[in-house]
């Protein structure tokens, strides 16, 4: 029985804990925790919505005060929902931060920390080194063990040093191991499906020629072809009307002739699907 594969990537969100009197003139983005009312039935009622927020002047004057006002509808949607307590003004939002981020009752609202914001520079740097990544793994993985398995390490694929900033797949190196050990890589080993689609022989028999060349295929290119465990599939499909010129008769509209050929694409890919 296949299972789900869930790819967990972890990183820091650094929030903004203290004023800023200079705010770039981007959208900001503000994450709410909240209760929602129509989801208090369910057994975890707890939801992030991403709010954003931008820095705009008070009025038209040269000196004018720059305050954070809300750029999006979410807010007027919650409010419609009768959010319980309601959701503090922006600019309020901004002069104390801290508070409706560390209050133990929702809902919390935390503005997200950009490195663009200038004056107080956040004590936490940005990123999260692999070391760090890995011990918190680690120590997460008693606590899901009932539904967490992790995955064996990857194969390493190893690069001289004169090839350290080559791609593999734009390697003049006749190594093609190295392009077989990347997609296995990548892919972790399931089966691989390459489609050309063309729209002439002339073009199919190039693609082709050109993938045989990189991952060293034998004839016939097309089927299947397996290497190390990794199993990779290669087809072809004319795409026919759908890529032939757009031809129009004296008469015919250019919108009528763009919506028969989108009918046409449409109808071939679910068939294909």
């Amino acid at each position: 029985m296949s299972v789900p594969q869930i790819n967990v990537y972890m990183g820091i969100r650094r929030w903004v804990s203290t004023y800023h009197a200079f705010l770039p003139r981007e959208r900001l983005s503000v994450y709410i925790r909240t209760k929602l009312p129509y989801l208090s039935g369910i057994q975890s009622a707890h939801n992030f919505q991403v709010i954003t927020a931008k820095i705009h002047p008070q009025s038209d004057q040269s000196k004018a005060e720059w305050h954070l006002v809300w750029s999006d509808t979410l807010p007027e949607m919650l409010s419609f929902l009768k959010l319980d307590p309601r959701l503090p003004d922006p600019e309020q939002l901004r002069k104390a931060p801290a508070d409706s981020l560390k209050r133990q009752e929702m809902p919390n609202i935390a503005m997200v920390y950009s490195n663009r914001i200038s004056g107080i520079q956040h004590e936490v740097v940005p990123g999260v080194s692999p070391a760090d990544r890995d011990d918190l793994l680690t120590a997460l993985t008693p606590h899901w063990s009932n539904w967490l398995k992790l995955a064996k390490p990857l194969r390493k694929v190893t690069k001289t040093s004169k090839t350290r900033n080559e791609d593999p797949f734009h390697s003049k190196s006749p190594d093609y191991r190295k392009r077989w050990a990347r997609l296995q890589q990548q892919h972790r080993g399931a089966p691989i499906a390459i489609e050309v689609h063309y729209q002439n022989d002339t073009s199919r028999d190039a693609m082709l020629s050109t993938l045989a060349e990189l991952l060293d295929l034998t004839n016939p290119v097309t089927g299947s072809h397996n290497r190390d465990g990794q199993t990779l599939t290669v087809s072809t499909c004319q795409l026919g009307a759908i890529g032939a010129e757009l031809r129009r008769t004296k008469g015919d509209s250019l919108r009528d002739v763009a919506q028969t050929r989108r009918e046409t694409v449409v109808n071939t890919l679910e068939r294909l699907i």
